[in-house]
């Protein structure tokens, strides 16, 4: 037997704050016929998956008209579960290139998502005002949906606590977890070293054979004595010609004093 649908819009008549007094429902949706929005948007299909724990910029191109050069505020309205995006970006008068970032957490729903971002007008038509969130009195744009697949990380990266005195140096070893394979080399780097302890030479690389990385870290006498916590690794990888940002690992390292001679 055919399946009935049912279509509703509710059009708010009164409202005060976020919200609404007087409603009411109808079964058609309303529609008009505009003047051109002067602008439309495009937004670039991610060539790689966006890996779990890992940080992927896609590039937003906006196709002025003629005669329009309006600023515009770009963002992403809603994204895959698990994933975050950048916060509203503010397209100045006359540029055409905006950028947004998208963060899967290390929890993130695996699998095609879509995705897409809306960009519209900073002020209302011929005046000051208007809201962007609900789009009144302002233009609003949309770019076409776009997939993005989430997929588990290239590597995963694991330690053991170590430690190293002041004025000396120390190789600090991370294990490599090969999880998926993939083509080249990665860049480690890093993070959450506190003052005084730096990383020192060429940021050391790995390949999808490697088990092991080290990075060469020194203590300054101005490094605090005891735990470091929350160590990570940042690695990047370079696929299809788009850079990709792999945070992973978790340590911990103790700065003890430095030797008296």
């Amino acid at each position: 037997m055919p399946v009935e649908t049912v279509i509703q819009q509710h059009l708010l008549r009164v409202r005060h704050s976020h919200y609404p007094w007087r409603s009411i429902r109808v079964d058609r949706f309303a529609a008009a016929v505009t003047e051109p929005a002067g602008f439309t948007v495009a937004l670039a299909a991610p060539k790689q998956p966006l890996m779990r724990g890992s940080e992927l910029t896609i590039p937003v191109r906006i196709v002025r008209q003629p005669g329009f050069d309006e600023p515009l505020e770009m963002q992403c309205e809603i994204s895959p579960p698990g994933v975050g995006v950048s916060p509203a970006e503010l397209i100045p008068s006359g540029e055409s290139e905006a950028k947004l970032t998208l963060s899967a957490e290390a929890a993130a729903k695996l699998g095609p998502a879509p995705l897409y971002v809306m960009v519209t007008t900073t002020q209302a038509r011929g005046k000051a005002g208007g809201d962007t969130a609900r789009g009144d009195e302002r233009v609003r744009v949309a770019s076409a949906v776009v997939s993005i697949e989430v997929a588990e990380p290239f590597v995963a990266l694991s330690t053991e606590p170590q430690s190293v005195r002041r004025g000396e140096r120390v190789k600090y070893r991370w294990a490599v977890k090969q999880v998926r394979p993939f083509e080249g080399q990665a860049h480690v780097r890093m993070l959450g070293l506190p003052v005084g302890l730096t990383a020192v030479g060429p940021e050391p690389t790995i390949d999808t054979t490697s088990e092991e990385v080290a990075v060469e870290l020194e203590a300054r006498d101005e490094a605090l004595n005891g735990q470091v916590h929350e160590l990570k690794c940042d690695v990047r990888f370079s696929v299809n010609g788009e850079e990709i940002s792999l945070r992973t690992g978790s340590g911990k390292l103790r700065i003890d004093p430095r030797l008296e001679k």
